[in-house]
């Protein structure tokens, strides 16, 4: 047919043209210019949801932290003497009144055995001037001179004086065999030994190893003085409140993990450092697992205002046009619909919803560009979402 109209058209021009607009109306209308069966009209198109869900969210700044030991203690010997034992490794977290280091023994031992040679003679010289006395007193008065009783009475009076003594040389020896025993003041985690096995040590030989209580453990950092007004009147209402909205500050670790455990915010100081025109605050954390460690820096996330709860959604779910941000909403007719929203801040990979999304709502997170507002679709629900429900 196409030859045919090829050749009536080298014939004649006008109705070589009046044949080929014919067979173009033809084509078209028998569908030969169609698209593939069921085109505009198949199933709709598969897309990736996610359930919105809320969270209690709060403007938060950050601050560098410096984690601090609440406790620390440097053990030190009391007496001086050789190290016979070390009873502990280095690193390990030990008990309080648990042996550290015991020295040598014996030179205290027998300080002691003298001591108590010392009192059994004091109370010796003690009963022999009481019966001295008590004979005196038995006398005739006319019978012994006034200055034989006054004697006696201060003999009696000197070895009661010099047993007390004795008692007192006694404690003293055996509080100094006492600390021949090196023992853990406080509970927590013990560094290296500075002084091993055989070493010679005293009053002057510096701290033998130092103890820090791990659990709780605290953070230090510097606020802005433009900022403490709003920090120290957030702090006194929360914590005048005694609820869930007190301060609760996060950490962020050196490699942007974020600590598992909240913290409490215990501590603002009543000055601001005139060169830097900054004021410390301290916070404590829960350390049971030892991640945080005295020394370190910490990234402290410190909340601006009381939190509210707020819808929260994935960012990208989130598309941006000349008029704002929206999402692409799936109702429960399971068509697609526009929703203007007004964001807030952003929490991890998510944006904080002020405006626009309730929870419970289906927004798509894949597939967004393959449909259309008031379009049916198929949903299948986000990975992290199912995750979230188990």
């Amino acid at each position: 047919m196409q030859r045919f109209a090829q050749t009536m058209a080298l014939m004649n021009p006008v109705l070589g043209l009046w044949i080929l607009l014919a067979m173009v109306s033809f084509v078209h209308s028998s569908g030969a210019l169609a698209g593939p069966p069921g085109f505009g009209m198949g199933p709709p198109p598969l897309v990736e949801v996610e359930v919105v869900k809320s969270r209690d969210i709060s403007p938060v700044e950050e601050y560098v932290g410096h984690v601090e030991a609440i406790e620390k203690v440097d053990i030190r010997a009391r007496v001086e003497g050789f190290i016979e034992h070390v009873r502990f490794k280095e690193g390990d977290v030990v008990r309080k009144g648990q042996t550290l280091y015991v020295l040598e023994q014996a030179p205290y031992r027998a300080r002691v055995a003298l001591a108590e040679a010392e009192v059994a003679q004091a109370r010796a010289a003690v009963e022999r001037a009481e019966r001295h006395l008590k004979r005196l007193r038995s006398a005739r008065p006319e019978s012994i001179r006034a200055t034989d009783m006054d004697n006696a009475l201060a003999d009696e009076s000197s070895a009661r004086a010099n047993l007390q003594g004795a008692f007192a040389r006694l404690k003293l020896a055996k509080i100094d065999l006492g600390y021949t025993i090196i023992k853990a003041p406080i509970s927590g985690r013990i560094g290296k030994t500075a002084y091993t096995e055989g070493n010679l040590v005293n009053l002057s030989s510096g701290p033998l190893a130092t103890i820090i209580k791990m659990d709780p453990i605290r953070v230090v950092f510097s606020v802005s003085e433009t900022r403490l007004s709003g920090l120290v009147s957030f702090f006194q209402r929360t914590k005048a409140e005694r609820s869930s909205k007190m301060i609760r500050p996060r950490l962020r670790l050196g490699n942007g993990v974020y600590y598992d455990e909240m913290g409490t915010l215990e501590f603002i100081d009543n000055k601001v450092d005139s060169l830097t025109g900054t004021i410390a605050v301290r916070a404590v954390f829960p350390n049971g697992q030892g991640l945080l460690v005295p020394g370190q820096y910490v990234r402290v996330i410190l909340p601006r205002q009381v939190p509210r709860n707020l819808p929260l959604v994935s960012q990208r779910a989130v598309q941006e046009d000349q008029k704002g941000r929206y999402v692409l909403v799936v109702n429960k007719e399971n068509k697609v619909t526009v929703r203007r929203i007004k964001t807030g801040p952003i929490v991890g990979v998510k944006w904080a919803v002020e405006e626009g999304l309730r929870p419970g709502e289906k927004v798509i997170v894949e597939g967004v560009h393959k449909v259309r507002p008031g379009q049916s679709v198929k949903i299948t629900i986000a990975p992290e979402d199912q995750g979230a429900r188990q």
